[in-house]
């Protein structure tokens, strides 16, 4: 059973929080220096550099300071084609990354990278006592060896919190994952993948294999391995709690609905996985897990399991069961209820999002479309005729 928080993990965590309050006192200091070719200081934020292209992106390689991602990015930004369009690896992975990145909430899209033959590969091929949060992807297409994933290939005591990875296609041979590859001490929380993860030996749908901490995260991807797959992660000796996967999990030596391979003690508590859409019935492919995990459906299920969509209570009749109750709904997830709304209005009863990421683009991830004239307002006014407000009206005008 896996209960233990390991001790080794606590303190780094206090590491890294360290690191942020320090990276945070100084960019209030103020000043002002050029590190990477951007000029620090530039927003009259005591020393956060603005990243506004694709050039300015790839300069971060071995920096160390504050950057905040200003626009979105896509291939109708300057610097795509010479960054990622025309050679013809795509996008060369930025190393030695030590610093801060605030993602701002936006969206890199378009992201391309085609180096089967090397390691490690992702947006940021190696992190260090790096921070990276509050960042999405759209439209991945990665390919790599060794330490394949989208935002990073492999991180070391590394911070990433409130990342989207969505519509992603990442594939690599050993530790392939839809956020990061392989992790040392990582730091991983709030994240979301959608797509497909395809590796050799270890897939995950967040971490290929993973070391560390993860809570608060959730896969939809598929997940295919020749060897070891996870719905979460493919290999883990990282403690994981509050999250559940929802996409078929393929493994030809050890699979599971969670993890295909555990290792150690570290512990797995309050998650969930979909028995009927990953296709597992067992949590961990090589391990037992406690109470608080649990699974839901039956395989052969064609559609996601009732338990872990909307929000219940159900009736006491019934058990009064709450849909996925670890789930911190107050302050970390948003339920998915039809017509209720969440910033936009789902039109079907969906698995729970994550908070402080794009709503739109999480029920996109699972089919799920809104309804722009949930919020419709009719009066009738005097004399019978009738008043409607709040609507949205098509380009079509209809």
């Amino acid at each position: 059973m896996l209960t233990h928080m390991s001790t080794d993990m606590a303190d780094g965590a206090d590491d890294q929080t360290i690191t942020y309050s320090r990276r945070r006192m100084l960019a209030t200091i103020g000043g002002s220096v050029t590190v990477g070719g951007l000029i620090a200081g530039a927003l009259g934020s005591g020393g956060v550099s603005s990243i506004e292209t694709w050039d300015e992106l790839a300069s971060l390689t071995d920096a160390d300071g504050d950057y905040r991602l200003e626009h979105d990015l896509d291939d109708s930004v300057d610097g795509y084609d010479s960054h990622v369009d025309d050679p013809p690896d795509g996008w060369e992975p930025i190393d030695g990354f030590t610093g801060y990145l605030d993602g701002n909430g936006r969206t890199i899209a378009d992201l391309v990278i085609d180096r089967p033959s090397e390691t490690p590969v992702g947006l940021f091929g190696y992190l260090d006592d790096a921070i990276i949060e509050d960042l999405a992807f759209l439209d991945a297409t990665i390919f790599g060896g060794d330490s394949t994933g989208v935002v990073c290939g492999d991180a070391n005591s590394s911070s990433l919190s409130a990342i989207g990875v969505f519509d992603a296609t990442v594939e690599g041979d050993d530790r392939v994952g839809g956020v990061v590859g392989s992790s040392s001490g990582l730091s991983l929380t709030k994240a979301a993948v959608s797509g497909t993860v395809r590796g050799d030996l270890y897939a995950g749908g967040l971490v290929g294999y993973a070391s560390g901490v993860i809570t608060d995260g959730y896969a939809l991807s598929t997940v295919e391995s020749d060897d070891t797959a996870g719905g979460l992660a493919g290999f883990s000796s990282a403690d994981i709690a509050r999250g559940y996967a929802g996409g078929s999990v393929v493994g030809d030596a050890e699979a599971g609905g969670l993890i295909g391979e555990h290792f150690g003690l570290a512990s797995i508590e309050d998650a969930y996985w979909d028995i009927g859409m990953t296709g597992q019935v067992e949590a961990v492919g090589n391990d037992s897990v406690g109470s608080s995990v649990i699974g839901h459906g039956s395989v052969g299920d064609s559609e996601p399991a009732i338990e872990m969509l909307g929000r219940l209570p159900l009736p006491e009749a019934d058990g009064g069961d709450e849909t996925m109750p670890a789930l911190d709904f107050d302050e970390v997830w948003a339920a998915v209820i039809e017509d209720e709304p969440i910033g936009p209005t789902p039109t079907a009863d969906g698995y729970p999002v994550l908070q402080g990421l794009d709503a739109t683009i999480q029920l996109d991830a699972q089919g799920i479309g809104t309804n722009p004239n949930a919020g419709a307002l009719i009066s009738i006014e005097a004399g019978g005729s009738v008043s409607v407000s709040n609507v949205t009206v098509g380009d079509d005008g209809g």
